[in-house]
């Protein structure tokens, strides 16, 4: 089953990559971007296109990646102010057991 899976997923790798580089064929003509007064170098249109997509997804993953950070520490937060009040009750719990084993 693992095998299966294995091919199946190389088989789409090659078909992203060929579209991918027909993409490419097809948009090869210059372009040059402009905005608020700047302009960039000219490059082929699927270069710009795809290093939008690569800024768009590293913004992205920067941002879950923060999110993801402070909910980390929020749970490490959390447990650890459950393990003290776990700690406590059970010495509250144990002190009457032990006082009566005394006796």
């Amino acid at each position: 089953m693992r095998k299966l899976i294995n091919i199946i997923l190389l088989i789409l790798a090659v078909l992203l990559f060929a579209v991918g580089f027909r993409f490419a064929a097809e948009n090869a003509d210059p372009l040059s971007i402009s905005w608020l007064g700047w302009s960039s170098p000219e490059g082929p249109t699927f270069l710009w296109l795809v290093a939008s997509m690569v800024f768009g997804i590293t913004l992205g993953y920067l941002g879950f990646l923060g999110k993801n950070l402070s909910l980390r520490l929020k749970l490490r937060q959390s447990q650890a102010e459950l393990k003290r009040r776990t700690v406590s009750q059970n010495r509250i719990v144990t002190a009457p057991e032990a006082a009566a084993e005394k006796e």
